[in-house]
């Protein structure tokens, strides 16, 4: 399915109803308290987000190569960890290369590792987080791969 943004039409069209699936509620044009509505909407986007926000990697302020993980809970070979998320959670990453990221469990605790493009994905139970690639001391490419565990037949 492409997606494509809403026409002035079509987004004026949604002013004062509510949305089915995130129960986000869409301003009124002429809302005299419009802050707090759009605080609530901005609420209800934050908590419809932290899903997605669960083991998230992301690329860390004023570190060229490092990158953080957003705290999460998984579930490895039916033990659940929980990983309280760290900033940075690899760093010195290689340059002119790939990083492989991933999260495992290690005596029941929830451990990140990662190996470069050479080495690859281990053998072992694990549960992807992110390809990253590094060029000219950059990053360049932050492939998120947490979808490959969770969307696979």
């Amino acid at each position: 399915m492409v997606e494509k943004l809403l026409t002035d039409t079509e987004a004026e069209a949604l002013l004062g109803t509510t949305d089915s699936v995130s129960g986000i509620v869409y301003p009124q044009l002429a809302a005299n308290r419009w802050g707090a509505s759009f605080a609530k909407m901005a609420e209800r986007i934050i908590a419809t987000s932290i899903l997605g926000n669960n083991l998230r990697v992301y690329k860390v302020d004023g570190n060229a190569d490092a990158v953080g993980i957003r705290a999460g809970r998984v579930t490895i070979s039916s033990v659940v960890l929980s990983y309280a998320g760290e900033d940075p959670a690899v760093d010195g990453l290689a340059d002119n290369d790939t990083t492989y990221i991933w999260i495992e469990d290690v005596g029941s605790v929830a451990t990140i590792d990662s190996a470069i493009d050479g080495t690859g994905w281990p053998g072992g139970a694990h549960f992807k987080l992110a390809e990253v690639t590094m060029s000219s001391g950059a990053i360049t490419t932050l492939t998120d791969r947490r979808t490959d565990e969770i969307f696979t037949a």
